[in-house]
């Protein structure tokens, strides 16, 4: 093929403009005669498998969050054992890089997907003990593809810390592990496995968080009183964390461990931002679902 063809090529696959930009990106070129009939491309079209069947990676993951996939800090060292338990640790490099379990893999959860020699193992995934919905669907979903045995560390790595089990790295602060920013509250409250409390002084949250319990202060007594109405008018229903929404001066790192060692070994979340903020990030939630609602703008498709 002569060079001049080549270059056409190129253009008409990559530019996806209209038919004169032939003529303004190669002056004194001359189009090949076999080309001259292709029509140019007037925007990015996506492969027919990729729109009926969603992402090519992913796939159509219909999957929901599977409680049942969660395990506690000492039914892991037990597996640990094993040496067909394999620890995924699903949090980012820098966090995996401070401190993690030894032997670990750092990955992401579409690189299991396309491990099959992970197939036969115990796989268990561990996160940061934030937005642990996403670990209980990838659980579900990695059992649909075939893994056979896929389990979650239920609070994730804070909750492996708390229980004093061995480990690589440097401890972080209590409250830097389970400390959550405003965009992690929203996305711990769309999770309604999760039991949300709000302090009295933080009273004016409680609106902006559907089904939460308004608590008369933040003692361990408190708490699980809540607790146990939890599961008594849920018959048992699986808890995946306590989310605690109070001031900073209740938030102390001695207050919270004397509270995370009461509920154990129920996962604590500490919410100690402002009402304004929160509201900030609803709103940019609200713009983000405008956006997907009005879908974008769809190219014509001139191949």
């Amino acid at each position: 093929m002569s060079l001049h063809a080549v270059l056409w090529i190129g253009m008409l696959l990559t530019a996806a403009v209209g038919p004169d930009a032939a003529a303004q990106a190669l002056p004194g070129t001359v189009m090949p005669e076999a080309l001259k009939n292709i029509k140019a491309a007037s925007g990015v079209c996506p492969r027919d498998d990729v729109v009926a069947n969603g992402n090519p990676e992913t796939g159509a993951n219909n999957a929901r969050p599977d409680m049942s996939c969660a395990i506690r800090p000492a039914e892991l060292s037990s597996l640990l054992t094993s040496p067909d338990t394999t620890i995924v640790d699903l949090r980012n490099l820098v966090e995996y890089n401070r401190v993690r379990i030894d032997g670990s893999l750092n990955l992401a959860t579409s690189e299991v997907r396309r491990k099959n020699y992970l197939h036969d193992k115990s796989l268990v995934l561990v996160g940061n003990g934030k937005a642990e919905r996403e670990l209980y669907m990838a659980c579900a979903d990695l059992q649909t593809r075939g893994f056979k045995r896929v389990k979650v560390l239920q609070g994730g790595m804070p909750a492996w810390l708390f229980q004093k089990q061995k480990v690589i790295g440097e401890n972080p602060e209590i409250l830097q592990s389970i400390e959550l920013s405003p965009s992690e509250l929203w996305i711990e409250s769309q999770f309604d496995a999760n039991l949300m409390l709000v302090s009295k002084e933080q009273e004016s949250m409680q609106r902006l968080l559907s089904f939460s319990s308004l608590i008369p202060d933040e003692s361990p007594v408190a708490v699980k009183t809540v607790i146990e109405r939890w599961r008594k008018e849920l018959k048992n229903s699986p808890l995946a964390s306590v989310v605690l929404i109070t001031s900073p001066r209740k938030a102390d790192a001695d207050s919270m461990q004397r509270l995370r060692q009461a509920i154990q070994p129920i996962p604590l979340l500490v919410y100690v931002g402002t009402r304004e903020a929160f509201e900030k990030q609803i709103a940019q939630q609200k713009a983000i679902w405008t956006a997907q609602a009005r879908g974008p703008k769809k190219p014509g498709c001139g191949l």
